[in-house]
């Protein structure tokens, strides 16, 4: 179960570059907008 809120996706570790930034993507305020 890897539910982690994306508030607290900067700390967690990204599973992958691909994966993170789509989460990035679904995260309301981009805090990386690359």
């Amino acid at each position: 179960e890897k539910q982690v809120m994306l508030g607290e996706m900067h700390e967690y570790q990204p599973l992958c570059r691909k994966c993170y930034l789509q989460e990035q993507l679904f995260s309301t305020p981009p805090v990386n907008k690359f």
